[in-house]
C-alpha cells in the first residue's frame, strides 16, 4: 500500500475527529482509520481520478476543526446554506436509506428553529430529515424561515407534492426550492432502491412542480448494475424540462462498490465532453475561493463557499447539453466580479445569457468516509437541534446521519 496524503475524518463510535491515512491499494484509494478501532474503507475506484480530482484540492488542516466547533457552537461565520434537520420520520422504508432503522426522536418544535435562526447567517435554509412533509407543520416552519428573508428549499422524496394543493400552500408559505429525489423511468429501479414502485408519483410530483414553475433538483442515486442505464434518460428529461429544472446531483450509495470516477466516466458518453472538462472546472472554484480569500479577505471568502461545491455547467437552450468550456466563462469575468463587488446582499449566481443546467456528482458523507480537509462541511453542514457529541469538532449524533450530500 502507498501513502497518499494524511488529513482527518470522524470516528463512527466515538464520534471525534481523527486522523486518517488516504492509501492507494491495487489501483484503489482507501481511508485508513485508526480510533476505537482500525478500519479500511473504500472511497475511489481509481487511483489517477482521485490524484487528479481530490488530493490536490485541500484545505489547511487546522480550518476543519476550528470550524467544526464554529458550527456547532453557533457562532460560524456567514455561510451560503445551512441544512436544518426537521424529523426523522419518513413516509416510506427506502433499503438504502443511510438513518438508522426504528429511530425514535421528538420533532424538533417551532421555537428551536426561532433559536437557530437568530444565529445562523445562511441566505439559505434546506429542510430535511427523514421526509419534511411528514410534518404537519411545514407551513409554518417555511413561514418563519421566509421571513428571516431567506431562501427555503426543501429535500423531499416527493410524494406528498403529487398533490397540487399542498404544494401550492407550501409555496404560499415560501417555498423556494425542491429537491427531489428521481432515480430514473424503471420500476424494477425504484422497487430495488427504494422498496416499491414510485415513478408514477414522482412523475405527478415533477409535473405539478413545473406547472407552478418551482426550481427543481433532481437528486438522482446510480449505481452500477442498477441503474447506469437510466443516466442518459435523466439527462434528456432534464435538458427537455430545463424550464424549471436546474439541477441533476448523481450520487453513489455508500457502502459501494460504486464510487464517483465511474458515474464521471458514464457522463463523459453522453455530454461530449473528456474527464480534462472536469477536471479544470474543478481546478477553476478551487482557485476562485482561494484567491477570494486572497484579495478580499477570509470574512468575504466564507460567503462564496458555493465554488467549493463543482457543479459543471452546461448550455441548455437548444435543448441538448452544450458544455461552456473555460474560455467562455472568462467572457462572463464581469458578471463574477459585479456579484463579488454585492457582498453587502448576496444571492447565487445567475447566468442569464445562457440556459445553464448545473451537473453535479457525489456520494453519501458519513463519519466513515469524510475528508474534513477537503469538504467544506461548517460551511452548509446539518445543523441538528441535539446537543453534539462532546470531544474536538464532534458534530454527529449516534444516528449515522450524514452531513449533507455534497458533490465530491
Amino acid at each position: 500500500m502507498e501513502l497518499l496524503d494524511r488529513t482527518f475524518s470522524i470516528c463512527p463510535n466515538c464520534m471525534h475527529t481523527t486522523p486518517v491515512e488516504i492509501m492507494e491499494d491495487y489501483g484503489k484509494v482507501f481511508m485508513k482509520q485508526n480510533c476505537c478501532s482500525e478500519r479500511k474503507i473504500l472511497i475511489e475506484n481509481d487511483v489517477e481520478f482521485y490524484k487528479n480530482f481530490i488530493l490536490p484540492f485541500k484545505f489547511r488542516d487546522s480550518v476543519p476543526i476550528q470550524n467544526m466547533r464554529a458550527l456547532v457552537n453557533g457562532d460560524a461565520k456567514s455561510r451560503v446554506s445551512t441544512y436544518f434537520w426537521v424529523t426523522a420520520r419518513c413516509n416510506i422504508q427506502c433499503p438504502i436509506c443511510y438513518q438508522a432503522e426504528n429511530i425514535s426522536l421528538p420533532d424538533p418544535i417551532l421555537d428551536d428553529f426561532k433559536i437557530l435562526l437568530k444565529r445562523n447567517p445562511s441566505k439559505e435554509i434546506l429542510l430535511n430529515g427523514g421526509e419534511p412533509t411528514v410534518r404537519d407543520d411545514l407551513v409554518d416552519i417555511i413561514k418563519l424561515i421566509k421571513s428571516c428573508g431567506k431562501e427555503v428549499t426543501i429535500i423531499t422524496n416527493g410524494l406528498k407534492l403529487k398533490n397540487k394543493k399542498y404544494l401550492k400552500e407550501l409555496i404560499d408559505a415560501g417555498l423556494t426550492n425542491v429537491y427531489i429525489s428521481f432515480d430514473g423511468f424503471d420500476r424494477k429501479t425504484y422497487k430495488l432502491l427504494r422498496g416499491k414502485d414510485l415513478l408514477d408519483d414522482k412523475l405527478k410530483a415533477l409535473s405539478n412542480l413545473k406547472e407552478e414553475k418551482v426550481m427543481t433538483y433532481l437528486a438522482s442515486v446510480v449505481e452500477k448494475n442498477t441503474n447506469f442505464d437510466q443516466i442518459p434518460k435523466i439527462l434528456d428529461y432534464a435538458v427537455l424540462n430545463n424550464d424549471f429544472i436546474d439541477r441533476i446531483w448523481f450520487s453513489c450509495l455508500y457502502p459501494s462498490t460504486t464510487t464517483c470516477s465511474d458515474i464521471y466516466k458514464e457522463l463523459i458518453k453522453y455530454l461530449n465532453v473528456s474527464m480534462k472538462y472536469f477536471y479544470e472546472w474543478k481546478r477553476l472554484y478551487f482557485n476562485t475561493f482561494k484567491s477570494i480569500g486572497k484579495f478580499f479577505g477570509k470574512d468575504l471568502q466564507q460567503k462564496f463557499t458555493e465554488f467549493t461545491r463543482t457543479a459543471f455547467l452546461f448550455d441548455t437552450k437548444d435543448g441538448e447539453f452544450n458544455p461552456i468550456y473555460i474560455k467562455e466563462y472568462k467572457k462572463m469575468i464581469k458578471l463574477i466580479i459585479s456579484y463579488i463587488l454585492r457582498k453587502s446582499n448576496l444571492s447565487p449566481l445567475q447566468f442569464r445569457k445562457v440556459r445553464v443546467m448545473r451537473i453535479c456528482v457525489g456520494g453519501i458523507v458519513t463519519p466513515d468516509n469524510i475528508d474534513l480537509c477537503r469538504r467544506l462541511v461548517w460551511t452548509d453542514g446539518i445543523v441538528k437541534l441535539k446537543k453534539p457529541i462532546a470531544g474536538d469538532g464532534g458534530l454527529f449524533e449516534p444516528l449515522r446521519l450524514p452531513l449533507h450530500l455534497t458533490p465530491q
